[in-house]
């Protein structure tokens, strides 16, 4: 029930719920809730959706109001989902209340890294699943260790073999997943078919009455604050400014984003700078429609990141025409080709002399080109949607 930046995966789960609901109208959406499982159907899931948007869920009710292992909000989503669910239950009956539910079979799409078990596909299979469809939005944890938490790659790596095994079909974002999918998959055996399909952006009205920057130039970094994010690389930026310009010329950073893990560095520097409240600013918890104000009031949107699975504000930002300062990635190449200035993840001075240079240049941005503009027309979730449900695989 968070009300915090919603995440890409969090995007794409949203896109699909509203797609499917719309599109097939008799589905239901699979929902994990521990040892337990809950079938919903559209119209319950988005009313409970709404709900959730506007903080109105009722109290905890029955056995749920004594999970004292989980918070207020958890303990009352977790009613929520049992008072509107059509089937409810262990995970060893899922494929009863499947039968019950399509007694002429279905197909089952997996949007998140969530519920990849053999237990659930067994009981998916045996439900009468003619298709098994994985969207698999990055291969991060397998190929860059390092920036996960320490039980992570172990855990990853089960899913994804278990994708591997089970899945008709695997969804991708860019190419650039689809060549790590491949890459790992085939070390363990077949590859399942994989269908490339781009995210649609989402270009949330701009609204807040909050004043980023209070008049001063201003730069945004976005993202739950973890260490594949590379926030110090900004933060030694800044220090660089403090020591170079005069204070009266300093612009502001805006670092919006939950907190995540491991970044003890990090955090220190958020709790115990001299220039935390003065030019950089941690915010959390802001909504779309404030988040996109204050991207589309910056001097640029700053995209430091040591890995990315797809990279949604640089095309968003693109969309737009707000100047973006990336770490040169694959993917960004791939999604937002020649349109932000790189630079390379590690160097501070780069970093510096580009920021520096948008500072002095301003806000303005040169003219999208034809290759921008044809990005950014392929980046809909309509043209998402005919790739994902076309009637023959890709």
């Amino acid at each position: 029930m968070s009300q915090g930046l919603v995440t890409g995966v969090d995007r794409v789960e949203l896109a699909y719920i509203d797609e499917i609901g719309r599109r097939f109208p008799d589905a239901l959406f699979l929902t994990a809730l521990g040892r337990d499982f809950a079938l919903i159907s559209p119209t319950k899931f988005i009313a409970m959706k709404q709900k959730i948007a506007q903080r109105i869920l009722p109290n905890a009710r029955g056995l749920d109001r004594l999970r004292f292992r989980l918070n207020s909000d958890q303990r009352k989503l977790r009613s929520e989902i049992r008072c509107l669910a059509i089937s409810f239950g262990k995970w060893r009956v899922l494929a009863n209340a499947l039968h019950r539910s399509f007694p002429d079979g279905f197909e089952y799409y997996n949007t998140a890294h969530s519920n990849l078990t053999q237990q659930c596909f067994q009981q998916i299979q045996r439900g009468g699943c003619s298709n098994i469809h994985v969207f698999i939005h990055d291969m991060i944890p397998l190929d860059f260790p390092q920036y996960c938490r320490i039980d992570t790659p172990a855990v990853f790596l089960q899913k994804m073999r278990t994708a591997q095994k089970f899945a008709d079909r695997i969804i991708v974002n860019s190419n650039q997943t689809r060549s790590a999918v491949h890459h790992h998959f085939s070390k363990w055996g077949d590859v399942p078919k994989i269908c490339v399909a781009k995210l649609g952006i989402h270009n949330a009205d701009a609204q807040s009455d909050e004043n980023f920057g209070n008049g001063r130039p201003y730069f945004v970094v976005l993202g739950t604050i973890e260490p594949r994010k590379n926030h110090m690389v900004l933060f030694d930026v800044w220090q660089k400014f403090q020591e170079s310009i005069p204070a009266e010329q300093m612009p502001d950073l805006f670092v919006i984003g939950r907190r995540g893990w491991g970044n003890a560095d990090v955090f220190r520097f958020l709790d115990q700078s001299s220039q935390i409240e003065m030019n950089i600013f941690e915010k959390e918890g802001l909504p779309d429609h404030v988040v996109a104000a204050a991207v589309s009031g910056a001097h640029a949107l700053l995209f430091p990141s040591f890995a990315e699975g797809y990279g949604l504000p640089a095309i968003e930002a693109m969309a737009q025409n707000i100047p973006t300062i990336c770490s040169d990635l694959v993917v960004f190449r791939e999604c937002v080709g020649d349109y932000p200035t790189y630079v390379p993840a590690t160097d501070v001075d780069q970093w510096y002399a580009a920021i520096k240079s948008r500072l002095e240049i301003g806000k303005k941005q040169a003219k999208l080109t034809a290759i921008e503009l044809k990005l950014i027309d392929e980046s809909t979730w309509t043209a998402h949607f005919n790739t994902v449900f076309a009637v023959e695989f890709p």
